[in-house]
């Protein structure tokens, strides 16, 4: 907010900058974030850390939406009505919140609600309060706000950074680097680990964390014990078939890969190696026979696997048995998440229980462990698959809307292709940078990335498709189409291509709060939103003016397919001059045609 007031505030003329803007963008941020947080506490909606960063995603993309608006302000005629002012520039503060909303999170729906609430109200009066004044004198013959020298400076500026930018040399300069820039993010991208480090769970300099760290060191012998529990709706040990059908389940699992060969004791195994030694004929037990034998076992060398087995007794003998259990002992793991040995070994039970007991969500064998580490590996097995159906379903949801916004396929196409350039380079940096894994808090993240990533995207490529840039030259002759394309390239990056750099640095800004933060949450969350805000603005205002400037489509404007008249057919005459007392001169033109 301080950033975004003093760079409103930098401009001596306070009424052509329109900096008491900056008060309504500043007000609608802290009404949204007190209101909605206290919505959501009255209606009892549980607050845990994971939420907590949504102060710092609410004053971002608020800060970024204020630049954006502020600009199509500027651009914006005060010849017409204030309703089409405001339209114009509601239109992409809801472009701006729609894509923030991906994450489908109470904590992040209300309180961008609450943001758009909270400039519908501010903004219009904000805006009808810029009215008078801009209309004394503050306008120009087109009707646009008087600009101001520090304000032709950054036109300048802008200007002579897109001519560098477009000279043929530093563009394929530019695509070379980003080239090498796809060929590194794609490596980057593959070396992703998945899973959650349960020391992240806690501060850093929590005792936690050490003693995760150690336990694993010094106790990493033996991984840990998978402990299967069998329901009696799903077999019926009486019966010598079932008994048979679960052993062999029992060897394959013990001669897999991931489990120790020494055997980990199975009830069943030693109660049939009893059976042999009375002469017996384990084959045919069934029913009642079995039970007998059973009671007879379990009060005797037998009795250490009471725990095992859930039976009932009826008159000191055992007439049922309600459910029992299987251990094996998995290898020792090699990190600390699981994510390289211990979540393929659980999929890999399961698929072998699966095969011979077919998946039943109310009746199936269920597989738990020893030390509660299956709960963060449950989580591990299926992030990659929600990561990119979440990713595939957010990007979808922008390709629609940007559809709306930029009704033209190639540019849509080229605009996803960018978010998804994007989003590659922000998966490296995980890897490459941050040593992230892809878990429940960064799948957030990464679907947020990509409501900044079609922000910074859209808003050029809107520039790029509405710019009035004549398609004419100095002597009123028809360029060709390629410079006619850099000529627009350029127009739209000078118009907004310092809103975008003043929104990404604003909100890089609010994120810095959290580089010191303890909490793994918070640095995640600002490793990959720092990441996709460098990118986005990357590739917003270096690769797309390049791309678009050399070979995107050529969007004509109406009016630029008429010839312009030239100067030698009007007749122009002066009337009169007369200048005022404070040094403005006012005249009148009569032009008359041939």
């Amino acid at each position: 907010m301080a950033f975004t007031f003093i760079v409103m505030h930098s401009f001596m003329d306070k009424v052509a900058s329109k900096a008491s803007l900056s008060f309504a963008a500043c007000g609608a941020i802290g009404l949204a974030i007190g209101s909605s947080f206290g919505l959501m506490g009255y209606c009892q909606v549980k607050f845990n850390p994971v939420v907590s960063f949504v102060t710092f995603l609410l004053l971002g993309l608020g800060v970024d939406d204020s630049f954006v608006l502020v600009q199509a302000y500027h651009y914006t005629s005060s010849r017409s009505r204030l309703q089409e002012s405001l339209s114009f520039s509601h239109l992409l503060l809801f472009f701006g919140a729609f894509m923030a909303l991906d994450a489908h999170r109470e904590y992040l729906q209300v309180p961008w609600y609450w943001s758009m609430i909270g400039k519908g109200f501010l903004w219009p009066k904000m805006y009808s309060s810029e009215e008078t004044p801009s209309k004394n004198n503050y306008i120009t013959d087109q009707g646009h706000c008087r600009t101001q020298p520090e304000t032709q400076l950054l036109k300048r500026l802008g200007r002579a950074y897109g001519e560098m930018l477009l000279h043929p040399l530093v563009s394929a300069c530019v695509l070379v680097l980003f080239a090498g820039y796809i060929a590194v993010a794609v490596f980057g991208a593959s070396k992703v680990g998945t899973g959650l480090d349960v020391r992240n769970l806690a501060a850093s300099d929590s005792y936690w964390t050490i003693f995760v760290t150690e336990r694993f060191r010094l106790f990493n012998d033996y991984g840990p014990l998978y402990l299967i529990a069998f329901p009696a709706a799903v077999i019926d040990v009486s019966k010598p078939g079932e008994r048979t059908k679960l052993m062999g389940v029992a060897r394959e699992i013990e001669q897999d890969s991931c489990f120790l060969q020494v055997p980990q004791g199975l009830w069943l195994r030693d109660f049939q190696a009893f059976v042999r030694t009375t002469g017996a004929d384990e084959t045919l037990l069934e029913g009642e026979a079995f039970y007998d034998s059973l009671s007879v076992w379990l009060a005797g060398t037998g009795k250490v696997y009471l725990k095992d087995i859930m039976v009932t007794f009826k008159e000191g003998k055992v007439v049922s048995i309600e459910s029992f259990r299987m251990r094996f002992r998995q290898i020792p793991g090699t990190t600390t998440s699981g994510d390289k040995l211990g979540v393929p070994c659980m999929k890999q039970v399961r698929r072998i229980l699966d095969q011979s007991y077919p998946p039943n969500k109310d009746i199936r064998p269920l597989t738990i462990d020893d030390r509660d580490v299956f709960v963060y590996w449950e989580g591990s097995a299926i992030i990659v698959e929600q990561t990119v159906l979440n990713l595939i379903y957010a990007a979808a949801a922008c390709f629609v809307v940007t559809v709306f916004i930029i009704p033209h396929p190639i540019l849509c196409f080229i605009a996803m292709i960018v978010v998804a350039m994007i989003l590659v380079g922000t998966l490296a940096s995980m890897s490459l940078i941050s040593n992230m894994n892809i878990e429940t808090i960064s799948m957030i993240d990464l679907v947020l990335g990509i409501g900044f990533s079609i922000d910074n995207v859209a808003h050029y490529v809107h520039a790029f498709m509405s710019s009035q840039a004549m398609a004419y030259g100095e002597e009123g002759q028809l360029q060709r189409a390629a410079s006619r394309k850099a000529k627009v390239a350029i127009d739209a990056l000078e118009r907004i291509g310092l809103p975008i750099l003043a929104g990404d640095l604003s909100t890089m800004i609010a994120l810095l709060a959290l580089l010191g933060s303890k909490s793994r949450i918070f640095f995640s969350f600002f490793c990959i939103l720092f990441a996709v805000l460098l990118l986005g603005c990357l590739h917003a205002i270096v690769l797309l003016p390049v791309v678009l400037g050399y070979f995107g489509p050529l969007i004509t404007a109406s009016h630029d397919e008429a010839t312009p008249p030239a100067m030698s057919q009007l007749n122009v005459t002066v009337v009169s001059v007369d200048s005022n007392a404070d040094g403005r001169g006012s005249g009148s033109l009569a032009e008359q045609g041939d």
